[in-house]
Parts: structure tokens; sequence; C-alpha cells
């Protein structure tokens, strides 16, 4: 067995040497005779066409779209805005000249395969600033908007002249591409147009209102001096009262899949997403703001509350003695309150006595209660907050802050204040009596 096993392998030996002569004979012998096989093709894949899904731009404003693709010299390229082919460049220059919303769509081919990207776009009429939601001269004028472009140092007056807003209108916020305005009289909830700042709906029997957030694509809720509403957004009309929101209820937040209402008389009223009641929590005045942690803040006294929208927790932070901040539900506002989406930092205004006044605003770093200790930014000594008092803009992180000068309404103090350090970035000064509300950013 031994010897066949040895004389098997020899052959197989002898046989493998000849199969590899051949192959290298055949091979030498069709060198001249066997054509080059081209390159693989590529097939086209465009990571990004350089603008993301339902970006928002300000029209005229030429914006450069780099594709990130892997195209080669045999590609070809076709860009369409809303179906209509405008180029055929690899890059491409969107210059919207009106308002409203576009798809842009870009294929690049080899012709064999091709990939293909669109991107929805919404232009607006004014972009990249932020408003200012004004209460208006009562007796005079009603409530307006301003927009203010920092880049530019420029204020646009009367945004919303096409609207017919309320009197003494006291908040705003910008929800699905529709600016929600609510007033304490006359119409007290007014949906205008982001693109074009036209009015698209308004309601007006309802009670004093207060305040409005969006839940989904058809629904809202305002809060007014007698309840909680449902908001029907399509068209615009009010449904049914929210269970337990007896009385005057003021700030309301939707997150997390939970709708948190501000009560006076019962506390903070948590409600689930078919806007069934889970929970009552702590009374409070002046709520909400969302730090960048996901929870929800708000004072009363000189108590600052943390509450977790996931488990409904509470915890407390006690700030500084002597420390007021001015209590809303007698002449009601937005509060004093904001915090940071970049950094996990909460901001509280200091009022001047429980009316409001005040220049002074606290930052607390959230989990370190000696970030307290002293005022973080500081206007001038005639500088008084007004309403709302500031907010911080998601953007920059920075804070913007209208004052007024103290019982001088007519003159106007809009003061930006590094989010960082504290220090005076801007400062800008102009006249008449628009008791500014909110600072609303885009």
């Amino acid at each position: 067995m031994k010897m066949n096993n040895l004389k098997m392998s020899t052959l197989k030996l002898c046989f493998t040497g000849m199969a590899i002569m051949s192959i290298a004979f055949f091979s030498a012998c069709g060198d001249d005779e066997t054509e080059q096989l081209p390159d693989p093709v590529t097939t086209p894949v465009i990571e990004s066409i350089g603008l993301p899904n339902d970006t928002i731009m300000q029209v005229n404003r030429a914006f450069g779209l780099v594709p990130n693709v892997n195209a080669n010299d045999g590609m070809t390229f076709s860009w369409k805005i809303n179906g209509t082919e405008v180029a055929t460049t690899r890059d491409y220059t969107f210059k919207p000249e009106e308002t409203g919303k576009y798809e842009i769509s870009y294929r690049v081919t080899n012709g064999v395969a091709y990939d293909e990207k669109t991107v929805r776009v919404h232009i607006y009429k004014y972009y990249g600033g932020f408003y200012i939601v004004n209460e208006g001269w009562f007796g005079h004028d009603a409530g307006s908007i301003n927009y203010f472009d920092i880049s530019a140092d420029t204020i646009v007056t009367g945004i919303a002249d096409e609207c017919e807003l309320g009197n003494t209108t006291q908040y705003g916020t910008i929800w699905n591409h529709v600016f929600y305005l609510v007033s304490k009289q006359g119409n007290r909830l007014v949906a205008m147009d982001m693109y074009d700042y036209s009015q698209v709906g308004k309601i007006e029997d309802i009670p004093d209102g207060r305040a409005f957030c969006g839940i989904d694509e058809n629904r809202g809720v305002v809060t007014t001096a007698d309840g909680a509403y449902i908001v029907n957004l399509h068209p615009l009309s009010l449904g049914a009262k929210l269970s337990g929101s007896d009385g005057q209820c003021g700030a309301v937040m939707y997150t997390n899949g939970r709708i948190f209402v501000n009560s006076q008389k019962n506390g903070v009223l948590v409600y689930d997403k078919t806007l069934k009641k889970e929970k009552t929590l702590e009374k409070v005045d002046v709520a909400f703001a969302q730090s960048k942690d996901g929870n929800l803040w708000a004072v009363k006294g000189q108590t600052l509350y943390c509450i977790n929208p996931s488990s409904l927790s509470v915890e407390t932070v006690t700030l500084p003695e002597g420390m007021i901040v001015a209590g809303n539900w007698g002449a009601w506002n937005a509060g004093g309150i904001s915090a940071s989406v970049s950094e996990n930092v909460v901001y509280v205004a200091k009022a001047a006595s429980a009316w409001g006044d005040g220049n002074e605003i606290y930052r607390y770093v959230i989990g370190d209660e000696a970030s307290l200790n002293e005022p973080f930014a500081v206007g001038e000594s005639d500088d008084a907050f007004y309403g709302g008092g500031f907010r911080c803009d998601p953007k920059s992180g920075h804070l913007v802050v209208p004052f007024t000068k103290k019982w001088g309404y007519n003159d106007n103090r809009l003061t930006i204040f590094s989010g960082k350090d504290g220090s005076r970035l801007k400062r800008i000064a102009f006249d008449y009596y628009w008791f500014p509300s909110l600072v609303v950013f885009n």
C-alpha cells in the first residue's frame, strides 16, 4: 500500500507540471492576438446633492450645489427644478426668484445605469435672521412682527401687515412653515404663511389667547384665559377643550409624544398624543424651556424645576437668594426662561420686581449650582426686559434680548450677548412703541 501511494503521488505531480507548462505555452502564444479588456464601468452613486432635504433658503439668494457623486469622464448629468431640466453640468447654482416649495432633482448616468436623488427646498421671503413678535401699542396698533437680518444690521418692520393680528399679541411660533400668532383680544389665533407672509387662517371666538404648539400635520393646541383647546389646522378651526384644563393656561409644549400644558389652577397638565390626560405635575409660574438633554424647565419663586418628559419625574434647583423671576399669570407673557440646544445650560431672567423689568440673565450649567452664583449677561443700567424678555438662538447659541428703556418704551435696544461668556456682541437702537413680546427663530 505504501508503494501504491507513492506511485499515485508521483503521477499527480507529473500531470500538474504538464498542465502548468501547457497554460504557460498557450498564454505566451496568444499575447499578440488577445485584446485588452476595457476598464470596468463605474455604476453611478449619488451620496448627496449638496443640500439636505427640507432646507429653507431666502428668495433671490444663490446657493452652489456641489454633489458628492462618484462621477467619471463617461457620465452625463441632469438637474431638474419641479420637473423641468435647468442644467446638464456636474454642479449647479440654484437661485430661486420666487417664494414657495421646490423639488430639485439630480440624475447621473453612464448610458447603462443611473442614480437620481430629489430634495425638497422651501424658499422664504426672508431667512437667516430672526423675528420679534410685538404686543402692539394698545389703542393705537394691533400686534405686529419685525424681522432682523443681523448679518446686515437691518430691520424689516411690518412683516405681518397682510394679516389681521389681534391686539396685545404675546406669542408666536413656527410650525410646518406656518407662523401661528396668539393675541389676547380680537383675532386670538392667526396663521401666517411663512413663504410670503399671507394670512391662511384665523380664529376669534375663543377666550383671550396665550400660547400655541403644533402636534402633527393636522392638529395643534392653543391655550387661553379659560383652558386649552385642540386646534384643527387644515382649515384652521377650533376643536374641543382639553379635559382638566380649567382656568387660565399659559405655556404649552409638545415633546416625546406628550403635550405639556401649564395651568395656573392645577399645575402642569400632561396629555398623551391622543390628548388623553395622563398626569398633573407641580404648579409653576414660568414655563417651558427644553435643554439639550431633552428635559423641560420651569420656574416658581426661587425654585427651578426640571421635568423629565419620559418618566415625568421632577427635580428642583434652588436659585440664588434674592433672585426674582417675574411670575406671568397676572399679565401673561411667555416668560424669561430659555435653553441652549448646543450646550446643556438653561438661562433665566432676573426681574427687578415681581412685575418684571430687570436687566440680568443667569446661566445655569445643568448639574453645577455654583454657575448660578453671579449674573451671566447684564444690560445697561436703564435697560429693562419686556414681555418674554429674551431667547437663546438655536443656531449661534447667543442670547437675543429686546430691551426697552426702563419707563421709556419707545426706546428699543436690541442686544445680543455671547452664549459662551456673556459678552455683548451687538446692540441696535430703534424707536417706536412696539412693546416686544417674544423672539422667534426659524
